[in-house]
């Protein structure tokens, strides 16, 4: 047999058994599931209200909770894991199966408790409580009957273990009382302090996502307190606020803008009128500084011709050690031309040995491309080269598969969410009147067994497995050939590109090592005639020191000459300075006015960036009030069921916390019963009695 034949087979084989070893996995996936519950097709929830009861330690810690949930409508199916639920208005049986509630009611309005399990439970807050008496900590049973200074930290922190929706849309009332006459001196920063009775009731407001560590002192005398009351509720207020005063006053900041506009331009109308007077006063200082420059000019250019001839005999000098310090380096590179020399002919040497090389790389090309004709020859004969066909039986293969659009989608469904995505997808599509689907929802009606969904989705999964593999060696059977036949063409001898290319590369370097051998004999040449100019430049070299001593002799003299008219230099200078500082003056001034207009041009910009900014002041401080205003209260935030997301229509939550009061402990009175004798006579009245 064929190697690459039974490859293949070996190939189908492993392939076969990976998907049916996936196909018993879902199908035992879906055995082990919660079949009851997926198996039933949801019922949307009744529309409803929770309030969510939490009993919290004296530290804050959760100790119990439950929800009543009330309803108005007659026939109620509701959601939620609850330990244990109770009727809390009528005798009506409650069904409570796998998290679902079923109940019929005659009743206008119906409450029922469902207990939760606190292991299980998350408060959208952390709660936490501490007391000081006299700067030390002490327990809430500890403190209870304490006098002293008191301080109570109540500590308000978002629970990242629950949903954020309630968190960050849920503001908090802070409720608590204490007695009058055990505490003085109450001190509660942020607190709303009431008297109601002989109590001080303390409350405080919470604003979504925002938490808060609250703290009370107080001087306390045998210390008692009331429980606390945290209450969560939703802020979705409706406010309007009167903001008519306060756009009446940024009109007239509107208004203001423009007549400081208005000013700026008046401004600046006048600092160019005084520009132009200044451009008289400025031509005239002009005209006189010129003829002061005039007288100036002409012994400004003795004393430069003088210069010049100063700075030329320092060129000179400059110049002759440059021509001695390049005749130098001249001859230090004549020496190493003969090291060059000495280079092309290695140079040479290794453009032979290349040569050599591209000649064994153009016959190890001809080998490879005799290697790839038979390497082809082989895959033709196994029948490779008959696409076609092979791809035309594959595809009959899919098709005769069976796999429907429904069938896709419940494994889908399936993989992505599990049983409850699968039952969720099917009700989806029986809505949508697929026929498939349809007919495969009748088949469950008619035996009552859920198991049939969860069978039919197993065996799709195991089908849509096979397809996958049979399109995978389609793909793999194409890409072979187009890389085979891309290979052959690259290294064709006569057309293919990689052995053109090493064809080339051959020519080239024949030529290459021509040229190198002609340049390298063409250098010999040039060092020989370079060995009679090195001569020639050792004896320019000694002769001209003597041209160098002759130079700095007239060098100096010239030096002399110019000190000389220096002296006379100064005195012209002194005559045109007056003159100038006038025309300095009058340039300063100008200047001045220059910056003036500039300085009022800016502030025209200013002031009409001004009053473009301000020109919608109104409307955007309206729309920033609006945007704090959804910002404090949270109502962009929308918030669904404590309980369960399967409850869509749920119109309030509420939560209801509270922390036990602190009392002082009753004291157990002990009665002990009097002793009393009793003689003969005592107990024949006992008799009697």
């Amino acid at each position: 047999m064929n190697k690459r034949r039974m490859k293949t087979k070996i190939a189908v084989c492993l392939s076969v058994m990976l998907v049916i070893s996936q196909g018993v996995s879902a199908v035992k996936a879906a055995e082990t599931g919660n079949i009851k519950e997926s198996g039933k097709i949801a019922l949307p929830g009744t529309e409803k209200e929770e309030v969510v009861y939490a009993m919290l330690s004296s530290s804050g810690t959760l100790e119990g909770a439950y929800v009543v949930n009330s309803f108005t409508d007659k026939d109620i199916t509701d959601y939620g894991n609850y330990t244990k639920v109770k009727n809390l208005t009528t005798t009506d049986e409650i069904h409570y199966e796998d998290g679902q509630i079923r109940i019929q009611t005659d009743a206008d309005k119906l409450y029922y408790q469902g207990d939760l399990d606190i292991e299980k439970t998350e408060l959208p807050w952390n709660i936490g409580i501490r007391y000081f008496m006299d700067g030390e900590e002490y327990s809430a049973d500890e403190i209870a009957g304490m006098s002293g200074s008191l301080k109570i930290i109540l500590s308000i922190t978002q629970n990242m273990s629950c949903q954020s929706s309630f968190w960050e849309g849920y503001a908090l009332q802070t409720t608590m009382s204490l007695d009058s006459s055990r505490c003085r001196n109450i001190q509660a920063d942020g607190a709303t302090i009431v008297n109601v009775g002989s109590d001080k009731q303390l409350s405080y407001i919470i604003l979504p996502g925002k938490g808060d560590n609250l703290e009370i002192t107080a001087d306390v005398k045998d210390f008692e307190m009331g429980e606390i009351s945290i209450n969560g509720t939703s802020l979705n207020l409706n406010i309007n606020l009167d903001t008519a005063e306060l756009t009446d006053k940024l009109l007239e900041i509107k208004d203001a803008a423009k007549e400081l506009d208005d000013g700026a331009g008046e401004l600046e109308d006048g600092t160019k009128r005084l520009e132009d007077g200044a451009d008289g006063l400025e031509d005239g200082a002009k005209e006189l500084k010129k003829g002061a420059d005039t007288l100036n000019d002409g012994i400004r250019d003795v004393k430069k011709a003088l210069g010049k001839l100063d700075n030329k005999s320092g060129d000179l000098t400059d110049g002759s050690a440059a021509v001695l310090k390049s005749l130098n380096k001249i001859k230090k590179s004549l020496d190493k031309v003969n090291m060059d020399a000495e280079s092309l002919k290695k140079l040479s040497t290794a453009s032979t040995q290349m040569q050599t090389g591209i000649d064994s790389l153009v016959a190890g090309l001809q080998t490879v491309d005799g290697s790839i004709g038979s390497y082809y020859q082989v895959l033709s004969q196994a029948g490779l080269n008959d696409m076609e066909s092979f791809v035309s039986q594959h595809n009959q293969a899919i098709a005769a598969l069976g796999i429907t659009d429904a069938g896709k989608a419940l494994y889908q469904a399936y993989v992505d969410r599990g049983n409850t995505g699968m039952w969720q997808k099917l009700e989806e599509l029986v809505k949508q009147e697929d026929a498939d689907a349809m007919k495969l929802y009748q088949e469950y009606q008619a035996s009552g067994d859920s198991s049939v969904l969860s069978s039919y989705v197993a065996q799709m999964g195991k089908l849509i497995q096979i397809e996958s593999l049979l399109k995978a060696d389609v793909s793999y059977i194409q890409g072979s050939n187009a890389l085979i036949s891309g290979m052959d063409a690259q290294l064709d001898r006569e057309t293919g590109a990689l052995m053109k290319g090493a064809l080339s590369l051959q020519s080239s370097y024949k030529e290459f090592n021509k040229k190198i051998q002609g340049l390298t004999s063409t250098l010999q040449t040039l060092v020989t005639n370079m060995t009679s100019l090195k001569t020639g430049i050792n004896k320019l070299v000694k002769e001209y020191k003597k041209l160098d001593t002759g130079i700095s002799e007239y060098t100096d003299g010239v030096n002399k000459i110019v000190k000389g008219y220096q002296k006379l230099s100064k005195g012209s200078g002194q005559l045109v300075k007056g003159t100038s500082e006038l025309y300095d003056g009058t340039n300063e001034m100008f200047a001045g006015i220059l910056e003036l207009r500039d300085g009022t041009g800016e502030m025209q910009e200013g002031t009409g960036e001004f009053q473009e900014k301000t020109k919608d002041i109104d409307s955007e401080m309206q729309n920033k009030v609006d945007d704090k205003i959804e910002e404090m209260t949270g109502s962009e935030i929308e918030t669904g069921s404590f309980v369960s997301e399967k409850n869509t229509k749920v119109d309030s939550v509420l939560f209801v916390m509270k922390i036990p009061a602190i009392e002082i402990p009753e004291l157990e009175e002990v009665e002990e019963e009097e002793k009393r004798e009793t003689n003969l006579f005592q107990k024949l009245l006992d008799l009697f009695s």
